[in-house]
């Protein structure tokens, strides 16, 4: 449906945490409530915690099993512990604060929301991550270093769809997947209401390229239009301007409409 559309393979369409932007909150941790894990995809422990996510100071994260990036700051992960929900991971060389020491994460999902708690952040080996005692999950308020844990949110709009062309979308905390392609999910900003992805390298078309989705609701229903599929990095995508909200029955995604979204019902 056109270039820049929406419809089609990229078609029409601290004792504790850190605080957001890379950087330590300080000797303790982070705060915020809510953030619902959210539908489109239920999540056993180990994968709840990877994609991309929003913290209560509208901080980004995308975590992958390689790595947990916060804002300008990346940890590469070394080890999963799934049973107990902790991840370690070495600082880059590259971070602000902290540069190529050790950090420990645990996390824990309340009430259907996931949090997170970056209860080491400058260990002198993996092994000291590792061995710094886990944040206290029973208490939120002050269980990560004597501060709130962090809350993680993810896109507003998880869940399974088809669209006005009878293609099928699943959208999870990590991934946008139209059709027989694949979109791994980066950043995102759900009061803008757009997601940056990676392009899967198995896509059939501009695989391995970075996307751009735009998404609102006209008249109660939903709409996107994958305003960038081409671009050929992450600022790229983000930098591509926002399609025009207006009516998006009629147009404004490239010269073309917005393509509906309705819920697959289960």
């Amino acid at each position: 449906a056109g270039a820049g559309g929406s419809a089609g393979a990229g078609g029409s369409a601290g004792a504790g945490g850190s605080a957001g932007a890379g950087g330590s909150a300080g000797a303790g941790g982070s705060a915020g409530a809510g953030g619902s894990a959210g539908a489109g995809g239920s999540a056993g422990a180990g994968e709840e915690i990877y994609g991309a996510f929003v913290d209560a100071w509208d901080g980004h994260h995308w975590i992958t099993r390689q790595h947990w990036r916060q804002g300008p700051a990346s940890f590469r992960i070394t080890q999963e512990l799934s049973a107990e929900r902790v991840l370690i991971a070495e600082n880059a060389a590259s971070n602000a604060y902290f540069p190529e020491l050790w950090s420990r994460f645990d996390w824990t999902v309340q009430g259907g929301a996931l949090y997170y708690c970056q209860t080491a952040y400058d260990a002198a080996t993996e092994a000291a991550a590792l061995a710094t005692a886990a944040a206290d999950a029973a208490n939120l308020t002050t269980g990560c270093g004597g501060f709130a844990w962090s809350s993680l949110t993810p896109i507003a709009i998880l869940g399974s769809y088809t669209d006005n062309y009878g293609g099928s979308h699943t959208i999870t905390r990590e991934a946008w997947s139209q059709y027989a392609d694949r979109f791994l999910l980066s950043k995102i900003d759900n009061v803008a209401r757009w997601a940056l992805a990676h392009n899967d390298a198995s896509n059939a078309f501009n695989a391995g390229k970075w996307s751009r989705f735009d998404w609102t609701t006209h008249g109660g229903d939903l709409y996107y239009c994958q305003t960038a599929y081409d671009a050929v990095d992450e600022a790229g995508a983000e930098g591509t301007p926002a399609a025009d909200a207006t009516d998006p029955t009629t147009g404004g995604c490239g010269g073309f409409a917005w393509s509906k979204l309705t819920a697959e019902t289960p």
